[in-house]
């Protein structure tokens, strides 16, 4: 067992070539995440102990709200790697915010092209205070955004902390604030992919290349011509006993 983390259990193994590493179990609520070359005789050792589910045994799909996946580089075409999205997150929360506001006869705005309304400043938000039951809404969907934050969608960070700042006392135009943000965060979906990540840092890297140039050309003399186990959270339905994903 990890000193620093009750939740995470470590021992050194050897793999089949004698490469020395570590097997881990990861262990969050009722949720079980096992790291080894044979996962399946530790699960198989585990039940014997606890009850665990039969379908949930088998390579990860979602750990802790995330979307897990394998996927190939390019470069690397026998080597798999891990990836982690937040899709499935987000949609659930964002179809659970349509329900409540179905409920108040209201609804998200079909499309926003800003995470936060144009121009919008909370902290100059002078709107009436929200009531205890909307004080609660605000707080439950705060968390839902930070959590979306932390499974990827780093596009949402600074206005997520901006609007985390009014949790103790929220107005209705902050409520109004965060109901915009989630119709943003649902039309943008951000995928934590490293291969993808860097794809889009090169295309990036090269237009900005290619935009300075530009500039140098027009402002250079022409005879000078010349840059990834699910566990329910925030909306997410909850799950009575242990599972187990290797």
């Amino acid at each position: 067992m990890c000193k620093a983390d009750n939740d995470v259990w470590y021992r050194s193994a050897t793999k089949p070539d004698g490469t020395k590493y570590y097997e881990c179990i990861l262990v969050h609520t009722d949720d079980i995440l096992c790291l080894s070359m044979n996962p399946k005789s530790i699960l198989d050792y585990l039940d014997q102990r606890f009850l665990l589910k039969p379908e949930s045994r088998g390579q990860p799909k979602t750990y802790l709200g995330a979307d897990i996946a394998p996927y190939l580089h390019s470069y690397e075409p026998d080597v798999y790697y891990w990836s982690m999205g937040s899709h499935t997150y987000v949609k659930e929360a964002v179809r659970n915010v349509e329900t409540h506001l179905e409920g108040l006869g209201l609804a998200l705005k079909r499309k926003v092209s800003t995470v936060l309304p144009h121009e919008y400043k909370p902290e100059l938000d002078v709107s009436k205070e929200c009531n205890e039951e909307e004080v609660s809404q605000y707080h439950q969907r705060i968390g839902v955004l930070r959590w979306a934050v932390e499974l990827g969608r780093v596009d949402i960070c600074t206005e997520v902390s901006m609007m985390a700042a009014h949790c103790a006392m929220p107005r209705k135009g902050h409520l109004d604030a965060v109901w915009h943000t989630a119709t943003k965060a649902d039309a943008e979906e951000v995928q934590s992919d490293p291969e993808t990540a860097a794809q889009e840092d090169a295309r990036k890297r090269s237009s900005s290349q290619r935009n300075s140039s530009s500039r140098r050309r027009t402002e250079t003399p022409t005879d000078d011509l010349t840059r990834g186990t699910a566990i329910p959270t925030h909306g997410i339905p909850d799950r009575k006993s242990s599972k187990g994903q290797d």
